[in-house]
């Protein structure tokens, strides 16, 4: 668990190659600044209430929590393998970000975001106009709402004023019918038994 602010040059963690899986935990308050970050299969990451800064981030291959707090790169992510879940928080990306060798090829199908990023409470944010890409990775199933549920939808808008691509999402409830009593109904008994249909 990590507290006040660490620093690091090169942090490995959960690599297939290690005996035992590992988990990292950053707190209220805590921050992880300026490293180089790498996350293989057998790492997981709970960030609850910290600032997770990496300058840049070589994979995550494994589990990412952000409960509350942010995981922000300052510089690159090269691959999302694994799972980034986003349940109360925000996962952003600054300049210069690419998913594969070419910077900002992040248009076509390739080895380096297979993974899949589940937006929940929280947000993704990305420098720049990326609605188009990104909405090409919605289409492809790598950006999801609340774990894929079909009632569910993502929101994407630009905002020219910070140039910042900004991704929500939202569930869109049932409505209901067949209210009993009816919908603006007056003079109804206080003990009137209410039933409605989804």
């Amino acid at each position: 668990s990590a507290g006040p602010r660490a620093t690091a040059g090169y942090v490995y963690q959960g690599r297939a190659e290690d005996p035992f899986a590992s988990v990292l935990n950053l707190t209220t308050g805590g921050e992880l600044y300026n490293v180089y970050y790498y996350l293989g299969p057998k790492g997981t990451v709970n960030i609850s209430g910290g600032l997770f800064n990496p300058f840049g981030t070589r994979q995550l291959d494994g589990v990412v929590n952000i409960n509350s707090g942010t995981y922000q790169n300052r510089s690159f992510v090269w691959r999302i393998g694994g799972l980034v879940v986003i349940d109360d928080g925000a996962f952003s990306i600054a300049n210069g970000t690419r998913f594969s060798e070419s910077a900002n090829n992040f248009t076509t199908p390739n080895a380096h975001f297979t993974g899949v990023i589940d937006i929940r409470r929280g947000r993704f944010r990305m420098q720049g106009d990326c609605r188009d890409v990104l909405n090409w990775h919605i289409n492809n199933g790598n950006i999801i709402a609340y774990g894929g549920s079909p009632d569910a939808k993502l929101d994407i808008s630009y905002d020219a004023a910070t140039n910042r691509t900004t991704i929500t999402a939202r569930e869109n409830w049932k409505k209901s019918y067949s209210h009993s009593p009816a919908n603006e109904a007056i003079d109804v008994p206080l003990d009137s038994p209410l039933s409605w249909m989804l």
